[in-house]
């Protein structure tokens, strides 16, 4: 499944973390496709592929 806006592809949906850092180390330990992880100020977001190649994304809000 696929959600596309304006002509670009984004994630179907963020899980909230509290463990962005450490999420995005062990994604990169187990060889998940990661897409970008970025600061957006209010939050840091981590889009990745999983398995099946679903595009999905971890949000963790600044404190």
């Amino acid at each position: 499944m696929k959600l596309t806006v304006s002509g670009e592809e984004r994630p179907l949906f963020f899980l909230r973390t509290t463990e962005i850092h450490a999420l995005a180390e062990r994604c990169a330990a187990e060889g998940v496709d990661v897409v970008s992880f970025d600061d957006g100020g209010f939050a840091l977001f981590l889009k990745f592929f999983d398995p099946d190649r679903n595009f999905l994304g971890l949000i963790q809000h600044a404190s």
